[in-house]
C-alpha cells in the first residue's frame, strides 16, 4: 500500500508505479511538500496497515481507508509544523497509547464503513463485483464520501469522535513534551 494514496485518487496509485509519473499524477505527489507531510502519510499508512492486518477483506478496502483518513487528518493538521507534531505524536506515542488507540478505532470505523458501502454496491448475481475489483475504481473516494454523510450513519459518529480524542491526545502530548 503506497502513501500516495494520500494524494492521488487510490485508483491511479493501484494502476502502477508508472502512472505516478506521469504528467498529471507527478506534481500532485511530488509537489516540493515538506518531508513531515511523506512522513504522516507513511504513520497512517503504517496505522491503516496495523488495523487490516489478519483480514483479507479489509486488504482490498486499504487504499480508499487512507485516502479517507488523510483527508480528515490533514483538516486538523492541515501541514507544515502540524504535519510535525503529527508525526513526532505517531514516532514517539506506543500503539497501546490512548491517542493511538483513538487512531486505531477511527481506522476500524473507516474500514467498517468500506466494507459496507462495498456490499451496498457491489451488484447482485453474477453481475456482482468481486471485492478485489471493486475498490480498483476510479473517483470511488467522492462516492464512499457520499455514502459516508448519509443520516443513518451512527459510524460516522463514532469516527469522528474517534478522530477529536486522537487530535486531543496529540495536542496534549504536545502541550506536555513543551512543560
Amino acid at each position: 500500500m503506497s502513501p500516495n494514496s494520500c494524494f492521488l485518487d487510490p485508483y491511479e496509485v493501484r494502476a502502477g508505479k508508472e502512472n505516478l509519473f506521469e504528467t498529471d499524477n507527478y506534481p500532485r505527489v511530488f509537489s516540493g511538500r515538506p518531508m513531515a507531510t511523506y512522513l504522516g502519510c507513511f504513520w497512517l499508512r503504517s496505522a491503516v496497515r496495523r488495523q487490516s492486518k489478519g483480514r483479507p477483506q479489509r486488504a482490498y478496502a486499504a487504499w480508499l481507508v487512507l485516502h479517507m483518513l488523510w483527508a480528515d487528518i490533514t483538516a486538523k493538521f492541515p501541514g507544515g509544523k502540524q504535519h510535525e507534531d503529527l508525526v513526532w505524536y505517531l514516532q514517539r506515542e506506543p500503539w497501546d497509547a490512548p491517542g493511538t488507540r483513538a487512531l486505531a478505532r477511527a481506522i476500524d470505523a473507516l474500514f467498517k464503513d468500506a466494507l459496507r458501502f462495498f456490499r451496498k454496491n457491489r451488484g447482485r448475481g453474477e453481475e456482482a463485483a468481486d471485492i478485489s475489483t471493486f475498490f480498483k475504481v476510479r473517483g470511488l473516494p467522492a462516492e464512499f464520501g457520499r455514502f459516508r454523510e448519509r443520516p443513518s450513519r451512527a459510524s460516522r459518529s463514532r469516527y469522528r469522535k474517534s478522530i477529536d480524542r486522537f487530535v486531543t491526545a496529540v495536542h496534549k502530548s504536545l502541550e506536555d513534551q513543551a512543560v
